[in-house]
């Protein structure tokens, strides 16, 4: 399952801020998360990283995620599919 998610589109202006792994919004890559069926655990671990976490790791049903927050790049995040 390498195919991108629908929904991707490089900002005119990104912001580190507003944009995280592959220039998706915040609220995009919660929408992607729900649609794969993520707990709303592996939702709220996400959201509350910070760069001091380090990478973070979960795996629920036919996936699991990576990531890691950078001060100054923001959000990287890799979904794989593992099923």
């Amino acid at each position: 399952m390498s195919e991108r998610l629908t929904g991707y589109r490089e900002p005119e202006n990104p912001k580190p801020a507003d944009y995280v792994s592959g220039y998706t919004t915040v609220e995009e890559l919660y929408a992607y998360l729900r649609e794969l069926a993520a707990p709303e655990r592996v939702i709220r671990q996400v959201a509350a990283t910070r760069p001091v976490d380090g990478r973070q790791w979960a795996q629920w049903t036919d996936f699991e995620a990576t990531w890691a927050h950078d001060a100054e790049q923001g959000l990287d995040i890799l979904i794989s599919y593992v099923g």
